[in-house]
Parts: C-alpha cells; structure tokens; sequence
C-alpha cells in the first residue's frame, strides 16, 4: 500500500535569535487537547493544542517538552487573529555538559573537600575550554580535568529544561486564544504482533491481534488521543544523523481498552484510533489490543479459522553438475494457510507483523511452534509469510 506525502499546512519562516517581546512559556501540563498518530515507518504526526494570553502586537511564545526527534521543517502552528512570523528551534538542553559549554571564558568555583576533615574550600578558576575535556585557569596555573566539583554562579541565558519551540507571533489584538502545534517527530513506529493458537485436534485456530508501540521521540505523550496507521506512506526526508541512541527501554502491557479501536479507511491506509486517553512515556514499549477473532463480526458462531497444514520442500537445481556423495534428507517446511474473508475469519484486514503459533499439549499447557512474519493481508486474501507464500511457517 502506498499513499501520497503527509502534508502539513501553513508555512512558518525559521529564524535564529528574533528577539522582541517577554517570552511566554507554556509546559506540557497547559496542553488542552494533545492527538499523535503513529505510523509503521518509525515517525509520528502530532498535534498540541494549548492557549495563552496573547498582547497586542508581537509576542513570543514558548512551547515546552516537545519531541527532541522533531523534523524541524515540518512544523506548523495554528492560531487565530495573528501571524507566525519566526520560529526558533531550541533543543540543546540543560545538562552538565551544555553548562560546562555556556561557561567557556567565565569563572566558577571549584570546590575540594579535604579527605580528612571533610571541609571544603573554594578555588576561583576560568574555564578555557569545555569540548575535548575541561581546561581551567587558576590565578597562578593551569589544569586539565575537575579536581572536585564546579560551582556556577547563575545559569546561562536562555537555558531550557527541556527541548522547546519559541515562536514569534504578531497578534492582531490582545486576549486570550487557542494556538495549536503540529510537527512530524521520528522515535516513534508501531508494529501488529499476533498470538496464533492452533487447536491440533479440528484443524482451526484463533487469532488475537495487539499493536507494539514504541516511543524514542525524547519527550512523554500523556493523555494523548491516539491513531495507529497501518500501510506505507511515501517520505523523502532521511532520518537525522544526531538522533539519539537508545540505550534502555521500559516495557509495559497495557490493559485492553474497553473497545478494541474502531478502523477507518484513509485513502489507500487503514487509520485505527485507540479508544479513550493513552499516556506513552518517552523510551516505553507499549501493548494496546488492536483485534480479537473472538470480536471479529463474521457470519459463524465459533470464534474459530480454518486452517490448511501443507508440507513443503523446495530443493534448489544442482547447477555445476549432479551432486557427489550420499544425499542428505530435506526437512519440510509446515505452512499454515488460511482463508482472511469474512465467512471463513477473521475478515478484518491484518497489519503486517509477527506472529507466534501456539498449540496445546496433552496437559492444556500452550507450547509455542514457530514464528514468522506476515504482510499486509486484506480481507478476501490469504494470510502471507515472509517468503511471500500464502501461509504462516513454522
């Protein structure tokens, strides 16, 4: 499935330093409506929605904890009554390292503790550099390295907590007005993860269906209305160079919602928007329900699929001659087909993913088969595996 670039309306100028009015700030807690729509590919469309006071004439407005993976050239802001006529990007946030940086050519003081009477003493010095290692100049010397801990004075102008967007605004009259952020940010990507479980004994199974998300945005998503979209949009921007590494990821199963989320067909891709409010912190693995053949409405009382087992062997032709020595036994593959309409099951359309065969023993304990991968499979198709067959192996 392919479907035309996602475009964002309402061009803003991009400029650095536009300095004016007293900078508003608006945190994460102002946010009024916050809706992110996450795509397959690895990026998400988000749309932040918040309000201020605005003066008339020029002000600046500063929207805190936003995605640090946000594509810049792609944000928009909507507000009514006024003009966007700058927009800076800081994400370069407060930490040691970027106060180290801002300290280049000042002074602090560097503090020792005595390792036996524990008192300490203040040392004034001037940081000379701050890149490759830290550079001070004493009153009488210079030294590499901290030998005890720093101390500032005051932080540096325009240190931000966290990654923020100031916009300059030019407001036709003053009062207060809703004024929504919308940005495509890469970090995050969902993916369709099935549990398969074959009953041996009639030649049927049940499929249950969950969507994996993931977020690596650099910035937490609470109460957000959320859209899973299933299929291929067409992109030509390239991934950033200095987007982050992710190191560590917090997994979490979330209950299944009341209602699994309903779908809609957008164009050539499948929208399904997650019923209620979902919170999908920065560098968390989330599990949503995403469908059920046991909810699935299709025209059967058993909630269960017929499946057809094939045998296959596929044994390449010799190309250099008949081979030599004893021939060696090929193993068949086991491939399970089964028919996606809406009178065999489960007659949904399936999100391409990873599914995961499952099969009861003698003593009603799942033992797990196999596992393959499956492509996006519409109804009135044959489920697919990877090899492009139309069966799940194992």
């Amino acid at each position: 499935m392919r479907f035309l670039p996602l475009l964002v309306a309402g061009f803003v100028s991009v400029a650095a330093g536009t300095a004016a009015a007293e900078e508003v700030r608006l945190a994460p807690d102002d946010r009024e409506n916050l809706a992110v729509t996450v795509y397959q590919s690895g990026i998400g469309f988000v749309e932040d929605w918040r309000s201020t006071t605005f003066g008339s004439g020029s002000n600046r407005v500063a929207f805190e904890g936003v995605a640090r993976r946000m594509i810049a050239d792609s944000a928009a802001i909507a507000v009514a009554e006024a003009r966007v006529s700058a927009i800076d990007y800081d994400f370069d946030v407060l930490s040691p390292a970027t106060l180290l940086r801002a300290s280049v050519g000042r002074e602090v003081g560097v503090v020792r503790t005595h390792p036996t009477t524990g008192e300490d003493t203040v040392e004034r010095a001037t940081v000379l550099a701050a890149e490759n290692g830290v550079v001070l100049r004493y009153r009488d010397r210079v030294e590499t390295g901290v030998p005890g801990r720093l101390v500032f004075d005051s932080l540096p102008p325009g240190a931000r907590p966290s990654p923020t967007l100031v916009a300059t605004i030019l407001a036709e009259a003053s009062g207060q007005r809703p004024l929504g952020l919308r940005y495509l940010t890469e970090g995050l990507a969902w993916r369709a993860d099935y549990v398969v479980t074959l009953d041996k004994g009639t030649n049927t199974l049940t499929l249950d269906g969950r969507a994996m998300l993931t977020n690596t945005s650099g910035v937490d998503f609470d109460g957000a209305q959320l859209g899973l979209v299933a299929g291929d949009i067409r992109r030509v921007t390239s991934a950033r160079s200095d987007a982050p590494k992710v190191t560590a990821m917090r997994a979490m199963a979330e209950a299944a919602p009341a209602a699994p989320p309903q779908r809609e067909v957008l164009g050539d891709v499948h929208l399904y928007t997650v019923d209620g409010a979902v919170a999908l912190a920065d560098r968390q693995t989330k599990q949503i329900a995403l469908l059920s053949a046991a909810v699935i409405p299709v025209v059967r009382e058993a909630a269960v699929i017929p499946v057809v087992r094939e045998y296959v062997s596929e044994s390449p032709a010799s190309v250099f001659g008949p081979a030599r020595g004893e021939p060696v036994p090929a193993h068949a593959e086991i491939r399970l087909r089964f028919e996606n309409d809406r009178a065999a099951g489960p007659g949904e359309p399936l999100p391409a993913g990873v599914a995961r065969m499952f099969v009861r023993d003698a003593g009603g304990t799942l033992r797990l088969l196999g596992e393959d991968r499956i492509r996006h499979t519409p109804v009135g198709a044959v489920s697919s595996s990877r090899r492009g067959a139309p069966s799940i192996s194992r």
